[in-house]
């Protein structure tokens, strides 16, 4: 039935929403000047390896390069027509999810020589457009399917020559499954060439190759809100884990163990949270309890601090299962359950303390347990047939409840023997963030997240959870702006000598005396946490440009010497802004400087 299938599907056009191809900073390849090829709702062809043909579209650089991405577009149909012997019915079929890339040199106007095949576990990135597309109507009911951007980024670079053609076939590659669709577009050379031996075909289909540096999602850094919420207990404090030290530590551990995966945390916020009471516990919650707490927290935002753009993260005293034991922590991975997947609720002993963190992370964006194999299936995942739904992760073994970790690392071992796991597959899953092993401990620096991990958080991050995402790289760099007021002060108030002011580090101004009252006995430098420029005071000393109330930091020294002004080590405070200005003490005077107004930042 699948080659009557493809018939109706060649004979009967996809109407496809338009999508307009994103601007990208490399020069793109063309089709003549065709430019950047994209999809304009004119329909599209089964490129499929199980149909009885796919396609190849040619395309050139304007200039010699590496070829780094590759976009397309199509759809990947879950339903086919099937006769019943009376009528044409669609029947659920599976959808294609892999693909057959190549590329080719041209040979007299056709496909030649094969020179790169994609390697099948290369990351592709999916984003649905939220256009339906419909399949045109005939003697069966009518039907859309969703439609699909795919994304691309070359494994290793194609070196290729500017002004030459070549070649590039896309083909659907699930075994047994419905054909893939590739979108038409009247952008092209009105040339494509279909399976092989290469025939001559007047399609077009929509692609963007790309040459330069990668560009977002898939090649520049993304950085990820998070929002800390410390649960106070009855004594009006949270569990003394829950120091900030730790947090930015342990945020800091997120950053180096997501490091291969182009994706950064930015903490936005550590607030205290009232145990609200509703609907029980948040201090010592149970995991039932879960779904209930995310529908309060989203009802009623305020009240719980709830932020709907960023990844929100409760500490806890306690997080209890159904026994009574320590659950340690929980979060859910998208699109399922829909009504509990955006909470993470982390107690103060998860299972490799960061890495713990890392791994409810990891489920907030859709990454399941290694040893998913035996829990139930759950949104396409789950169970002995789809696993963690990736690729390069081998089976694992049950972690039972009485198991101990030393337990569950031996019988790994011994299963890896018995299926002839390789070193490199056995120690993908002992060290794996989303694994429950480690017996000897997972370390930030040692900590595993395959590249068919790293694929599928980064899916899931641009499916479900841009919302939390930042437009662009966080301000971290530490800023001192010179302020002299009005009426000015003397411009004697020098930045720091050796260090700006830096979390962790010593900021260290000093006055110059050389012509600023050169008598001086004594410099003090005040810091105040008003908002730089809020104050401008003229007084009979100067004008005064930092507010005394609430009353600043005093830090003092001797006439010329740096001032010494440690910077804890908290993350919380990057990006704080502050205004510091020094008085010098004469004998018989006292005088004002000029403000530096600072922004404390990493570097």
């Amino acid at each position: 039935m699948i080659a009557t299938f493809l018939d109706l599907f060649r004979s009967f056009s996809i109407a496809l929403a338009l999508v307009v191809c994103m601007p990208m900073a490399a020069p793109l390849a063309a089709q003549g000047a065709g430019g950047c090829n994209p999809n304009a709702g004119s329909g599209g062809f089964a490129s499929d390896l199980g149909a009885d043909e796919h396609f190849a579209e040619s395309f050139s650089l304007p200039s010699s390069g590496a070829l780094t991405r590759l976009t397309w577009w199509g759809t990947a149909p879950d339903e086919q027509l099937t006769y019943d012997g009376t009528n044409w019915v669609w029947a659920a079929g599976l959808a294609s999810t892999d693909f057959e890339i190549q590329f080719w040199t041209d040979s007299a106007g056709v496909p030649g020589s094969l020179i790169y095949t994609v390697p099948t576990n290369a990351c592709i990135l999916r984003t649905p457009t939220g256009s339906a597309v419909p399949f045109a109507p005939g003697p069966w009911p009518a039907k859309a399917f969703p439609e699909t951007r795919y994304e691309l980024l070359l494994p290793t670079p194609l070196s290729l020559a500017g002004g030459t053609p070549y070649w590039v076939s896309i083909a659907g590659s699930t075994p047994g499954s419905v054909p893939w669709l590739w979108s038409f577009t009247p952008a092209g050379d009105g040339s494509a060439y279909s399976s092989t031996p290469w025939l001559a075909s007047t399609d077009d289909f929509a692609f963007c190759p790309s040459t330069g540096p990668p560009s977002d999602p898939l090649g520049l850094p993304l950085f990820a809100r998070v929002s800390v919420k410390r649960v106070l207990g009855p004594a009006q404090a949270p569990n003394a884990k829950w120091n900030h030290q730790t947090i930015c530590a342990w945020l800091d551990d997120l950053n180096e163990i997501y490091l291969s995966s182009n994706l950064n945390f930015v903490l936005d916020e550590i607030v205290d949270l009232q145990d609200p009471g509703v609907p029980g516990s948040w201090f010592d919650p149970l995991v039932a309890s879960k779904a209930a707490m995310e529908h309060a927290a989203e009802a009623d935002p305020a009240a719980f601090k709830w932020r709907t753009d960023a990844v929100n993260v409760y500490l806890v005293n306690s997080l209890k299962d159904a026994t009574g034991g320590d659950a340690g922590a929980i979060c859910s991975s998208p699109p399922c359950p829909t009504d509990q997947n955006d909470i993470v609720i982390l107690g103060p002993g998860p299972l490799h303390g960061s890495v713990g963190f890392a791994h409810e992370l990891g489920h907030y964006f859709d990454l399941r347990h290694t040893h998913a194999n035996h829990e139930a299936p759950e949104c396409g995942c789950g169970g002995a047939t789809d696993g963690d739904c990736v690729d390069d992760t081998v089976d694992d073994t049950d972690p039972q409840p009485t198991t101990t970790a030393a337990q569950h690392d031996q019988n790994f071992l011994a299963f890896a023997l018995q299926q002839g796991y390789s070193p490199a597959q056995q120690a993908d899953i002992l060290a794996n963030v989303m694994s429950y092993h480690g017996s000897g401990g997972i370390f930030p620096s040692t900590a595993v997240l395959t590249p068919g991990q790293r694929c599928r958080l980064l899916t899931a991050l641009h499916e479900y959870r841009t919302a939390v995402l930042l437009a662009g790289p966080p301000a971290s760099t530490a800023s001192e702006l010179v302020r002299l007021g009005s009426p000015p002060n003397p411009s004697a108030l020098l930045p720091g000598s050796t260090s700006g002011p830096v979390i962790g580090g010593t900021w260290d101004p000093v006055v110059d005396h050389s012509s600023f009252v050169p008598d001086s006995i004594m410099d003090v430098l005040a810091i105040s946490t008003t908002s730089p420029g809020a104050v401008n005071v003229p007084t009979a000393i100067g004008t005064l440009l930092c507010s005394l109330a609430p009353p600043p930091v005093l830090v003092s020294t001797a006439p010329g010497q740096p001032f010494a002004v440690p910077i804890p080590d908290d993350c919380e405070l990057l990006g704080t802004a502050l205004a510091a200005q020094a008085l010098s003490a004469a004998a018989f005077a006292l005088s004002l400087t000029n403000a530096l107004d600072i922004v404390i930042g990493t570097l």
